[in-house]
């Protein structure tokens, strides 16, 4: 005959019985790895103010319940993004260079203003009229102004010409002369003119 504590005590291991094997199951062993967990989130796709815009390159990106969305990519004709105003022809309110001439872009990016044309011995960087040495500063290029000159030693040559020593300088300018000075020190030793497209040879003395 069933009585009420024996039925109580039966719910009672069944209840812990089911406990434990939930307790094994949900619970790994020291033999299995841990599940991973979600990749970290990229703290450059959260914003935190909404409706706001920025550009990330071409694309354009609007502030979306808390994360950058694409709303745009930036091409030709309108290959410039704007935060605030989105793809434009230009930068709004910047100089820019078309060929020899200098542009100002207009306040939407859609217009420009000729502002100046570059002399024959200038050319046109980052919205600016650069002469030939100011260009070859600014773009790091083995083209320039100002170098050094470094005799070395040619044990393979004869003795008559160890005191053979020159210096070549070639002008990659279009359109304008270049007036050659070699210092020694503070001395001026030689002057020349190389014009354009030509190659000029400066003998020195190694004294």
């Amino acid at each position: 005959m069933d009585t009420g504590i024996g039925h109580a005590v039966r719910s009672a291991t069944r209840a812990a019985a089911g406990l434990l094997l939930f307790t094994l199951i949900g619970c790994p062993t020291a033999d299995e790895p841990p599940v991973p967990g979600l990749p970290p989130t990229d703290p450059s796709t959260l914003c935190s103010t909404p409706g706001a815009s920025r550009c990330d390159g071409l694309e354009r990106q609007v502030c979306v319940e808390g994360r950058w969305f694409g709303v745009e990519t930036c091409q030709a004709p309108r290959p410039w993004c704007d935060p605030e105003i989105g793809c434009t022809t230009c930068a709004p309110e910047l100089p820019f260079c078309a060929g020899s001439e200098v542009w100002l872009c207009g306040a939407e990016g859609a217009t420009a203003s000729l502002l100046e044309t570059c002399a024959v011995d200038e050319a046109c960087l980052l919205g600016a009229c650069l002469d030939a040495c100011e260009l070859a500063e600014e773009t790091e290029s083995y083209l320039g102004c100002r170098f050094l000159a470094v005799s070395t030693p040619n044990p393979l040559l004869d003795p008559p010409f160890w005191e053979d020593f020159a210096v070549a300088v070639a002008n990659a300018w279009a359109g304008a002369a270049a007036e050659i000075t070699v210092r020694q020190g503070e001395q001026v030793v030689a002057t020349t003119t190389v014009h354009s497209g030509e190659l000029g040879v400066i003998p020195l003395s190694l004294e």
